[in-house]
């Protein structure tokens, strides 16, 4: 029996994907590991709809940047949405959640709202490429399961959390200059170059 995913691509209208099965991730999203990661991390798509990460990565913080980035396309605002159902204990401040980046190269200016297992959920950012990156120091929401948000409304970022994803908790803002056209997408890194980390995500949504 096949199921349905409806999936909204940056400046396009909904694409409805019916399948029986994702070996990889479904058109239009794609994955990489960016920075220096010590297994290639991947992202595959499974036929319930879970996706499934696994990455490696010192960080996403301060000028390190190395994790795997399942992404596509967008131009000018938009918002993400993604339950984190589970993610691996390979370190206290390992995180897996949504991203908004400018460029795929490490170094790169993003925001990202993400689950950690050890230190709850936060929102994190870099102003500038190659510079550090930043948080609100407020931890909010918990560990996985737990739902995270980001939603661009030209220059500013707002992260926000929920247990449900009905009720949403806010994790700070942030102003960024970005370009127009930018990536979005999931975000995981292991936190430890030296293990792989896994993370579930399911009802994760791309709109306008």
């Amino acid at each position: 029996m096949t199921k349905t995913w409806k999936l909204r691509a940056a400046g396009l209208a909904a694409v409805v994907l019916a399948v029986a099965a994702y070996a990889d991730m479904p058109d239009p999203w794609k994955d990489k590991d960016i920075g220096d990661c010590g297994t290639k991390g991947s992202a595959d798509c499974s036929k319930d709809m879970k996706i499934t990460m696994k990455a490696s990565g010192g960080d996403m913080w301060d000028t390190a940047d190395a994790f795997n980035f399942a992404y596509q396309p967008l131009s000018g605002d938009g918002t993400i949405i993604a339950k984190v159902t589970s993610i691996d204990n390979t370190n206290e401040w390992s995180k897996g959640g949504v991203m908004i980046r400018e460029k795929l190269e490490p170094g790169s200016k993003d925001a990202y709202c993400v689950v950690t297992p050890g230190n709850k959920s936060c929102l994190q950012w870099r102003t500038d490429d190659g510079g550090g990156a930043d948080w609100t120091n407020n931890a909010v929401g918990d560990t996985a399961p737990y739902w995270v948000k980001l939603v661009r409304k030209g220059d500013v970022f707002t992260g926000s959390v929920s247990k449900d994803g009905t009720t949403w908790e806010d994790a700070g803002n942030q102003t960024i200059s970005m370009a127009k056209d930018v990536f979005v997408g999931l975000c995981l890194t292991s936190h430890d170059n030296g293990q792989v980390c896994s993370a579930v995500f399911e009802n994760v949504k791309i709109s306008k």
